[in-house]
């Protein structure tokens, strides 16, 4: 299994774009700066109709201080192919869709 790290900013995600697998790779959080929020929320990407719920099982993620934090996501074998968004906090965020996971078979 791929652990893919994605690093949240105060209102972007680097890298923006992520691509995984369904009972292949992980996810994981990680603060970039004092300014980073402490949890993200799994949305539909703009277009798509997943279930935001099946990527992970939970909307609500924690982003964790640094790498060696143990909030890791495994993507579920449930989840819906397609793109889902990774949105910071409203009041960080000057646009919606701050990252997008889009999931392969």
């Amino acid at each position: 299994m791929a652990t893919k790290t994605i690093t949240v900013n105060a209102s972007t995600c680097n890298p923006s774009l992520t691509q995984g697998n369904r009972s292949v790779d992980s996810i994981h959080f990680i603060q970039a700066g004092s300014s980073a929020p402490t949890t993200v929320t799994i949305t539909a990407a703009p277009g798509s109709t997943v279930d935001p719920s099946t990527l992970f099982g939970t909307t609500t993620c924690t982003v964790d201080a640094n790498a060696n934090g143990p909030n890791v996501y495994a993507i579920q074998a449930t989840a819906n192919l397609g793109s889902y968004s990774v949105d910071t906090p409203s009041g960080l965020r000057a646009v919606p869709n701050a990252g997008t996971i889009t999931v392969n078979g």
